[in-house]
């Protein structure tokens, strides 16, 4: 899954190359019924309202709520999965208690798709029951001067504490976090997936948020972005691989992992530093096998 969090510009969004919206839809029927015409999945926030509400019908109970809104969409086939109230240890002030009480009912509602919970606070290990994949949200280019490092410090982080499930990083492209640069951008998404990501979501496209409108479509470089999207989902087969853990290397900049698919063998690395750099790569599997790549930017 390659995602943006947008909510209006549905053809400008296929357009893009991206194949799932993220977040906006709530209880919108008109914004799903748009995004399923256009061949568009969506991650949608499941509850009777958007997070501050959900997070109140949580709080009180209100299992009916949560089951109507899901009976409503759960049998569109471009329905992805369901999120959970944003950021409930950060924002919706929701327990560990509360999200699994709300995982159980959308569970129970539709068993067959994965629920999600977007969190960027250092401790989330109570809530690893809650979800069945977890959106590590994390602002890195506000006010960061080593934002690559950052992510991956989060990173694993929150994959230590909901091991083994799934964590994907959200990526932060718009001006209300520090707009990153292209380099940035592209390095942000690739360690996403040498950190081990198997899905992506770009915020954003063209969301209206509390503090105004910070969108790609504004703040970025559309043909970029289209050809970074596409370049995506071309070597998805790969990324989706199975690890190869033979891998070594020498250099702390450096995050990399290798990848197997379809009988071959494929690295992935990024350099985090903003200089370029001298590493060499071991392949413990490959008659110990050494490759130096000089200058990597």
């Amino acid at each position: 899954p390659i995602s943006v969090y947008m909510q209006s510009d549905w053809a400008g969004v296929k357009a893009l190359g991206v194949n799932v919206v993220s977040r906006p839809f709530c209880v919108n029927s008109t914004h799903f019924a748009n995004a399923q015409s256009n061949g568009l999945y969506l991650h949608y926030t499941a509850g009777p309202g958007c997070d501050y509400e959900n997070a109140t019908a949580i709080k009180n109970r209100n299992a009916s709520a949560f089951t109507s809104s899901v009976n409503q969409v759960k049998n569109s086939n471009y329905l992805f999965g369901y999120g959970l109230p944003d950021e409930p240890v950060s924002a919706t002030g929701l327990s560990a208690v509360d999200t699994k009480w709300a995982y159980d009912v959308i569970k129970a509602a539709d068993p067959s798709r994965p629920v999600f919970l977007t969190e960027y606070a250092n401790n989330i290990s109570a809530y690893k029951n809650s979800a069945d994949i977890f959106l590590n949200d994390q602002y890195p280019f506000n006010n960061n001067l080593n934002p690559m490092y950052d992510i991956k410090t989060k990173v694993v982080n929150m994959r230590s504490q909901v091991a083994p499930k799934p964590v994907w990083l959200i990526i932060q492209a718009g001006s209300q976090f520090g707009m990153p640069t292209k380099a940035q951008i592209r390095a942000e998404t690739y360690l996403s997936i040498a950190l081990g990501a198997t899905g992506l979501i770009f915020y954003s496209y063209d969301v209206e948020d509390a503090g105004g409108i910070y969108h790609i479509k504004k703040d970025g470089d559309i043909p970029f972005m289209k050809n970074l999207i596409t370049e995506l989902k071309n070597f998805s087969p790969v990324f989706l691989g199975t690890k190869n853990n033979n891998l070594s290397y020498s250099s702390s900049h450096i995050d990399a992992i290798l990848k197997d698919y379809n009988g071959k063998s494929y690295l992935i690395a990024v350099n985090k530093a903003a200089t370029a750099q001298s590493i060499n790569f071991s392949l413990s599997g490959f008659a110990n096998a050494t490759a130096k790549i000089s200058g990597l930017a």
